[in-house]
Order: structure tokens, then C-alpha cells, then sequence
């Protein structure tokens, strides 16, 4: 499929009925043998969301970089997906049908011919998600979004909080240049992190809220108001029914489907997170993570409110009453940021295939990246696993949104308190005194 129309206000899926790969699939000789191979595979991964995908009324909007390494036998996969196509969900199960097809060739036939894939039937295509979620929206809903969209900024509610949540620089579209840090949790590690959520009666997604709210006030200059806000993706594939006549599974589609919901963390909830200077506990003896646990249950409590809401009053149901995206889009300049970050969980997937018997190719490491988002939050917290194979986070930003030193050090940050549960069970990050 392509995106016909896709840069008017009406765009469409079009069937194409042949891919010619060598416009999609790349072969790239980095030497995985180096000591700098994975600071160079970042770059890759960043270079693939700086650039556009081209001659998107032509060709399908994905691309695919192999690096291999034909000396130790394995692989890395770039896979590179425009957001109209598919959603994170989508993206991590192109890795699975992927991984099936190398333990499970199929002989293609006539259908490849060198490079050029014939696709002689369309596929089908999961209907458009306000066809199949029912979401309802009430007048009161409605009338606040319109006022807050449309009333002079006197006029307007002001923000739910009494300090407006710090957001970074305001929108720009330039540079178009994204940052990208990688957060490692091996194995070990991450089942006892999970297990420790589980104890707690928290989510992983819940608890890094939490971290990343206790670490970010402690890089903030003092002057900086202490009150954030953050956004975390919600699938809306529970809440779809596809009609039985459609003979697909929701469950394994590629498709969108998914909402936001919005954590508030106010200048009392960050007050008792907040050590002055940004310091971490000298030992165990000094380190109580009860105000990070603490913290990640409200957020389980706010989790669980926005849920049992969905899909009544939804943002996501508002779009029907944008008209022209192109056109509201450029007017997003310079107009202050929603959020201060986004963090997006797309849980783990399976790396080995049952049916390969332990002998076939298993994913090993993995890494779920997303452009800067530029009109969205300061910066991204992007979390992906392997069952029995750890877990990874990719912290995004835009260039010049906000400093390198305050992204780079946000992950230094993490990565720190997450090896240090690793070697204590405690994240080590001092509370108020």
C-alpha cells in the first residue's frame, strides 16, 4: 500500500501491485567489530527518522537496513515505519512475522521475480479506528475543548494546576535534527525490576514515571518551576470490534489504534522527590525509595481512572473536527508544548520461535526508537523487551528544544539508578528531608 493524497487534507491507502525491494531493503557494511559499533548504530537509527521517506505516492512508507555480522552469525534489523501505516504495536509485530520468516522460509514463486515482489491481491485493511471503537463524547467535553481552542488566551480555564507544567522551548520546525540516548536493562535485571512492580502493585510503565519525574527535578535549574506533565500512548486495540465479515484479528494487525492519556505531576507531588543539589545516595543505608514507590502508585491510580474512561470523552475523538491538518499544523509555531515527556511501552514480544526448536534465529537485543516530536513533548522515553532478553529505553529529543547535556544526563541518570537496584535493590535517588 501507499499513501496516495499524502500531502492534501484527504489522504488514502492505494494498492500497488509490485514493491521493487531495492527501494526499501538497504545492506550496510558498519564494522560491527568496532568498540564505537554501537554509538554508530545509534546514528543509523537517528539518521533514519531525520530523513523523510521519499516518493511516499510510489512506494510503501517503510524501509529496512541489515547490518550483519557474518563472522559471529547474527543481524541487526533497522525497520523504519511511517506512523500512517502502522503503530508501535504494528512496528513490534513486523519483528515477529519477521523472525518467523527466517526460521520458516516459503518458496515465493512467480511472485518474486529478482527484486521486485508482485502483490497480486490487496490486503486487508483493519477499518478506520471510529468505525470500530465506540467512542462518545459529551456536550460539557466538547464546548471546553472548543473554548480552549478558540477564546482569547484571557478568556481560557487556566492549567489544572497552579504552576503550568514546565515544557522546554517552545514548538519550532527547525532544526529537524533528533538526539538519541540508549538505556540498557539486561535480563536479570529487568525481571527483578518487574518483580519489585509487582510487589508494589505498580506497572514498569508507572514506576518509570516516577524515575524519570525524581531525576528530571534534580537536573532542573533551581529557578525552573517543579511541576510536569506527561503523556503515555494507550492502545485502543481492547477497546476495537471489528466486524465479523473483515476475517482479521485485531490483535495481530497492522493498523493505529491508540489514544493518549495525560499524568499530572504537581509542585507538592515533585516537592518530595527533590533533593537539592541533584545527588544520589552514598550507599544503601541512605537510600528509601519509598517516595518513588510512593509516587508510582498515585500514577497507577491516575492510570486506572483514565482507563475505566476510555473510550467516553476521548481526545482522539476530536480529530474528525480538524479539517485540514496541513493547515493547522504551521500554526503550531512558537505556541508552547502540551507536555514535558512522552513515555511509550510497547511491553516485549517473544525472540524465539517455539516452532524452530531452540535451533533457528532468536532476537536478542531491543531498540524502539521515535522521531523528535515536534510539536509534541520535550523529549520521549521509548521502552521495548525481549522475553528472557532484557529490556531497552530510548530517550528522543529535538535539537535546540532542549540542552544535549539535559538529555544525555537524563539517561546517564537512569542508567545509573537502574544498575545500582540491580546491584542493591534500591535506585539509590535521595528523597526530601
Amino acid at each position: 500500500m501507499i499513501i496516495g493524497g499524502h500531502d492534501t487534507p484527504k489522504p488514502v491507502f492505494v494498492q500497488v501491485p509490485s514493491v521493487d525491494l531495492r527501494h526499501h531493503v538497504q545492506w550496510n557494511t558498519l564494522d560491527t567489530s568496532s568498540p564505537s559499533y554501537d554509538s554508530n548504530l545509534l546514528r543509523i537509527i537517528a539518521r533514519q527518522h531525520d530523513q523523510k521517506l521519499p516518493y511516499l505516492d510510489r512506494r510503501p512508507a517503510w524501509r529496512l537496513i541489515a547490518i550483519p555480522n557474518r563472522v559471529a552469525g547474527w543481524i541487526d534489523v533497522v525497520f523504519a515505519l511511517h506512523h500512517a501505516v502502522g503503530d508501535g504495536t504494528s512496528a513490534s509485530l513486523f519483528h515477529v512475522h519477521l523472525l518467523e520468516a527466517f526460521n520458516h522460509p516459503t518458496d515465493m514463486g512467480n511472485a518474486l521475480q529478482g527484486h521486485v515482489l508482485t502483490i497480486p491481491e490487496p490486503p486487508l485493511l483493519v477499518p478506520a479506528q471510529e468505525d470500530i471503537v465506540s467512542f462518545r463524547m459529551s456536550w460539557s467535553f466538547y464546548l471546553g475543548w472548543l473554548w480552549q481552542t478558540v477564546a482569547p488566551s484571557w478568556l481560557r480555564l487556566p492549567w489544572p494546576t497552579a504552576t503550568p507544567p514546565w515544557t522546554a522551548n517552545p514548538v519550532a520546525f527547525t532544526p529537524m535534527t533528533m538526539h538519541l540516548q540508549l538505556v540498557g536493562i539486561p535480563p536479570a535485571t529487568a525481571s527483578a525490576l518487574l518483580s519489585a512492580c509487582r510487589s508494589n502493585g505498580v506497572t514498569l510503565t508507572a514506576l518509570l514515571n516516577a524515575l524519570i519525574c525524581a531525576l528530571l527535578a534534580r537536573r532542573l535549574p533551581e529557578q525552573v518551576p517543579r511541576s510536569f506533565s506527561a503523556e503515555v500512548p494507550v492502545s485502543l486495540r481492547r477497546f476495537a470490534t471489528l466486524p465479523m465479515e473483515s476475517g482479521l484479528d485485531i490483535a495481530t494487525s497492522f493498523c493505529n489504534l491508540v489514544t493518549v492519556m495525560d499524568l499530572q505531576f504537581p509542585p507538592e507531588a515533585v516537592a518530595d522527590l527533590c533533593g537539592r543539589p541533584p545527588r544520589f545516595a552514598a550507599s544503601t543505608e541512605d537510600s528509601d525509595d519509598s517516595h518513588i514507590w510512593h509516587l508510582a502508585t498515585r500514577l497507577r491510580d491516575q492510570t486506572k481512572e483514565r482507563l475505566r474512561a476510555i473510550p467516553n470523552d476521548d481526545a482522539v475523538d476530536l480529530l474528525a473536527w480538524v479539517p485540514d491538518f496541513l493547515a493547522w499544523i504551521p500554526q503550531q509555531q512558537g505556541k508552547p508544548r502540551g507536555h514535558t515527556w512522552e513515555l511509550s511501552n510497547l511491553g516485549s514480544i517473544a525472540g524465539e520461535d517455539t516452532k524452530a526448536d531452540g535451533r533457528g534465529w532468536t532476537i536478542r537485543r531491543p531498540i524502539f526508537a521515535q522521531p523528535a516530536n515536534i510539536r509534541g513533548a520535550a523529549f520521549t522515553v521509548n521502552v521495548f523487551g525481549i522475553h528472557g532478553n532484557g529490556i531497552s529505553l530510548s530517550l528522543t529529543w529535538q535539537e535546540s528544544i532542549i540542552e544535549a547535556k539535559l538529555g544525555e544526563g537524563m539517561a546517564a541518570d537512569l542508567q545509573k539508578c537502574l544498575d545500582d537496584f540491580a546491584r542493591t535493590g534500591t535506585f539509590g535517588i535521595l528523597g526530601r528531608k
